[in-house]
Parts: structure tokens; sequence; C-alpha cells
């Protein structure tokens, strides 16, 4: 071999490895990225959309404007700032801010910077996807599908909790919940799908795009028949 295709096989193998070490990288940040949405539960589903908005560079104040519109927000649920949340991605490593392209580089004020979602804020966006989280709900607690498919099914037309609950008590005792179901109220179950992404509040209970698509692939599939009683579950309610 002479020296340059020594050289050449070289190059390629130790590119391989800054790849594999970028790599490596990536899914290390994305794990930290996880675990702040995880601890910001109040705020996770925010930042999760702000993670997939900044996909593509976007300067700060369209961020802001972007976070400032969103459910939670309008409907008086988030106390945080939207700067506050932006600034919160990019400290847990999955926005990076840098300067606007017509600014001098260096230390800026929020609103002339450009913000972009990293590689590990992509991979974490791409592992909190509510189809994911709903079907790893489901998996979690296969005894209480019917029970969480009901209520997404429920709420694809806007309801109050009161609504909600008149609902479930009318059904609880067709629906295959658990062992435990005398002690599971309502409230467990819209809390349970609203942190997997599968309900948000819009002045009422309302049931999100993801989650009518996984409640009706769920119906579709036949994983679950509306109002099925499994022989094997000893969880009716007297």
């Amino acid at each position: 071999m002479n020296h340059d295709s020594q050289a050449s096989v070289e190059g390629t193998a130790e590119n391989g490895l800054d790849r594999d070490r970028e790599a490596d990288a990536a899914r290390e940040g994305a794990a930290r990225v996880a675990s702040a949405l995880e601890r910001n539960r109040k705020h996770q589903e925010m930042l999760y959309r702000t993670l997939l908005h900044c996909g593509e560079p976007r300067r700060f104040e369209e961020v802001e404007a972007f976070i400032a519109r969103q459910p939670e927000m309008t409907y008086g649920q988030i106390l945080q700032a939207p700067r506050t949340l932006i600034g919160f991605l990019v400290d847990a490593g999955g926005i990076e801010a840098t300067a606007a392209p017509s600014e001098p580089q260096g230390l800026i004020d929020g609103e002339e910077q450009v913000l972009v979602t990293t590689a590990s804020g992509s991979l974490a966006a791409e592992a909190f996807h509510p189809l994911i989280r709903l079907e790893s709900l489901l998996r979690a607690k296969p005894l209480r599908s019917e029970a969480f498919l009901f209520f997404l099914e429920l709420c694809v037309k806007p309801q109050s909790y009161a609504q909600i609950e008149r609902s479930y008590k009318s059904e609880r005792k067709t629906l295959c919940i658990a062992s435990d179901a005398s002690v599971l109220e309502a409230d467990y179950f819209v809390s349970q799908l609203e942190r997997a992404g599968g309900l948000v509040w819009k002045k009422a209970w309302t049931t999100t795009e993801e989650g009518r698509q996984f409640a009706e692939r769920m119906r579709r599939e036949g994983e679950m028949q509306p109002g099925s009683t499994k022989e094997d579950c000893a969880c009716r309610i007297a």
C-alpha cells in the first residue's frame, strides 16, 4: 500500500471514529435533555413542541411568539415566561443560541439570537413523540388500555372535567382497568394521558391530534375493541 492509500484509509477510519463519537455524544446529550423535560412536567409538552419548532433556525422573538401561542399559555396554565422556557432548553442542551447573521458575534441580547435544536434535542424530541409515549403507557398498563382509549375517544369532543366524571362513572363497570380500579378516579387517567401527550387543556379537556390518531390506530388494528371485556381481567367493579 502506497503512502497516499494508507493516508486515505487512516483518514476514513478517523472520520468514522469521529462520527461514532458525535453519535455517542448526541445520545448522551439526548438523555440529559429528556431527563430535564421529565423534571419539568408542567411545561413538558410545550418544551417538546419548541424543540420541534426549532428544527430549523428561528429568531429568538419568533420562538417567543410561538410559545406564547401554545394552549398552555393561552389558557393560563403556565407561570414561566417564554424567554425563561427558551433559556431552560438552552441550558439543557436541547437548543443552541447563536448570533443572528446580521449581528456581530459574541454575547448579545436575546432578541438578536437565532435558535436551533441541537442533535441531542432532536433525538430527545423523537423519543418524546406522543405516539411513542402513548404506546409505552398502554404497554406498561395493559389492563387499563380500554379505559385510556375511552378517555381519548371521549375527549375528541372537548369535555369539562365534570362531564368526564359523569361519563366515566356511567361506563366504569364495563371498562377493564385493573384490580385496583376502585381507587382509580377519572383524574388519574386524565393526568396520565396529558403527560403522554394524548390530552390537552383548551378551556376543556381535548384529545390531541396524536391522541386521536393513536386511538384510531388501536381500534383499526383490532388491538382493543370498544367496550371490550377480557376474561382475564380481574377488575370488575361491583
